[in-house]
């Protein structure tokens, strides 16, 4: 007959609560999964449902006689670590918007995020909703359930604190700021064009008094090059996405 004692409940409460910390951490600071619209309790019942998981499997196994409060410390690391490099591509989006309705004279408009219950940018706003949609799409929340799940393959559950590299963590804001200048820089260099020409033209003519109506065709410009640029976009996003899925961020 099967018994259970003490030492064994105890060892299979610790085996299961670390996963869930870990788990927790990841779903607490990735995409979608941080939204406001995510009940809390869909995320730890989310949570609790993979640490079961992955409770009774080799990788959850540790030394139950380690200090807690480091262990503890670790599994909140790799969980939020995991979600920060996954926040890189849509905070780049969001930057990227920055800069484009900066150059088409829109950095005033600011949309309310329902989300985060901040404001951000209208463009910045927009192209964050495409890189949700693109992220959907090839299963990033798929990938992030996986990568989290490869973790305790690659980050074993110990005090082990050397998985850490702040290179890496400085070269994800690297990343950030290349992706969101490659989306922009045509954009911004059509409309920089744009205004060019009508201060060349308010100077050749000025009784036609461009300035009054430069705002207007600058936003104009600047939407029929966004628009164009959407298919070129999509592209772009998921060769992002793959970039970052394939980036080692781990000493390991």
């Amino acid at each position: 007959m099967f018994e259970i004692d003490s030492a064994w409940f105890n060892t299979w409460l610790m085996q299961w609560m670390m996963p869930f910390i870990r788990v927790s951490a990841l779903l607490a600071t990735a995409p979608l999964f941080d939204a406001r619209s995510v009940n809390r309790r869909v995320r730890i019942g989310l949570a609790a449902f993979t640490a079961y998981l992955v409770a009774g499997t080799p990788v959850a196994s540790f030394d139950t006689t380690q200090p807690l409060v480091p262990l503890v410390f670790q599994q909140i690391l790799v969980g939020v670590s995991l979600g920060f490099f996954m926040r890189v591509i849509f905070a780049a989006m969001e930057v990227a918007g920055d800069f484009i309705g900066l150059q088409m004279g829109l950095a005033f408009a600011m949309f309310i995020d329902p989300q985060k219950a901040t404001t951000s940018p209208m463009i910045g706003a927009f192209l964050n909703i495409m890189a949700t949609l693109v992220f959907l799409s090839m299963n990033g929340h798929l990938m992030a359930m996986d990568g989290i799940l490869t973790s305790f393959q690659v980050v074993p559950i110990s005090t082990d604190f050397s998985f850490l590299n702040p290179l890496k963590i400085a070269q994800s804001g690297l990343l950030l700021f290349q992706i969101a200048m490659q989306l922009t820089l045509p954009i911004m260099a059509c409309v920089l064009s744009v205004n060019i020409a009508l201060g060349l033209l308010s100077r050749a003519a000025p009784q036609f008094n461009i300035m009054s109506v430069g705002f207007s065709i600058t936003i104009f410009a600047g939407l029929a090059l966004l628009y164009l640029s959407l298919p070129f976009f999509v592209s772009f996003f998921e060769s992002a996405f793959n970039t970052l899925f394939t980036i080692p961020i781990w000493n390991r």
